[in-house]
């Protein structure tokens, strides 16, 4: 099944080459903010989308959403982003080659604030399946090795709840680009020995994303769903220090997450739970 829909501003062209997944070559025209969108996989119980170049993945997706497109399930990929962002709308470099994807979650409840975790606990079970030790840093990056391989950013708009994951297959950005010098470096997957194509391997996330959200949305016990997720948590039990946007930092060791979505911190005034900002690892 093929479908196209066309967004806002630039040229189409045709899928990456040696692509075998996309077959199907986009016509050119006048577009805005993506190429236009093709179903590129009806494989599965849910829709895949593709274009060439997005704003980002999840404007796409939100697009579709308003336009009622994008049942819950339904993913987006793009080749590249012109316009990717990470936490605090920090721009997210987005060359052509790493997977660029965004996901329309089921409509969340009560268990919303743990969403992130329970997504990176779904990619992280995939890359661990393909070899690799993976962890999740708190608030939303994904680690392989210790380095930065990914990340993951959930949005709510107008009742519609898309999740963005991005990971570093062909490329990663260089030690010069760190905001710090304590920053984690960033580390491509490729370098792993992981060789699949980005939509082979969303696939794979997908299925793990919507089955670990279902899992979660049916545990009974809170309290053990978050020990659980505690177990993916980098740094966990080791000495960091926290980082606000006003520049404010603590010194602290991870104890857990609460199950409200923050990072429970054991400071020398006792246990805080951060909700904002980030953390690093406390160099001696």
């Amino acid at each position: 099944m093929n479908e196209n829909f066309t967004g806002h501003g630039a040229i189409s062209v045709a899928p990456p080459a040696g692509n075998p997944d996309l077959r199907e070559k986009a016509t050119a025209s006048e577009t805005g903010g993506h190429s236009p969108l093709r179903r590129v996989d009806s494989s599965g119980a849910f829709a895949v989308y593709y274009c060439d170049h997005a704003t980002s993945t999840m404007d796409a997706a939100f697009g579709l959403a308003a336009r009622g497109r994008f049942p819950e399930g339904s993913s987006v990929m793009a080749g590249r982003q012109t316009k990717g962002r990470g936490q605090f709308t920090r721009p997210w470099v987005s060359p052509p080659g790493n997977l660029y994807a965004s996901i329309r979650l089921p409509q969340p409840g009560r268990e919303f604030p743990l969403t992130p975790f329970v997504l990176a606990l779904a990619v992280n079970r995939v890359l661990s399946g393909l070899g690799l030790f993976a962890e999740f840093k708190w608030p939303n990056d994904i680690l392989v090795n210790r380095k930065k391989a990914g990340g993951i950013l959930v949005e709510e708009r107008s009742g519609v709840t898309v999740a963005g994951v991005g990971l570093n297959l062909a490329s990663a950005p260089p030690d010069s680009e760190l905001r710090d010098s304590r920053s984690i470096p960033a580390i491509c997957l490729n370098v792993c020995g992981v060789s699949r194509q980005p939509l082979a391997l969303w696939r794979e996330l997908a299925g793990s994303i919507m089955d670990h959200l279902d899992r979660f949305r049916a545990c009974p016990d809170r309290n053990g769903l978050v020990r659980s997720l505690e177990k993916n948590l980098a740094f966990m039990g080791e000495r960091v220090v926290t980082a606000s946007a006003g520049g404010h930092e603590i010194p602290a060791t991870v104890s857990g997450l609460s199950e409200s979505g923050g990072i429970r911190l054991k400071t020398q005034e006792g246990e805080k739970i951060l909700f904002s900002g980030s953390i690093l690892p406390l160099i001696c």
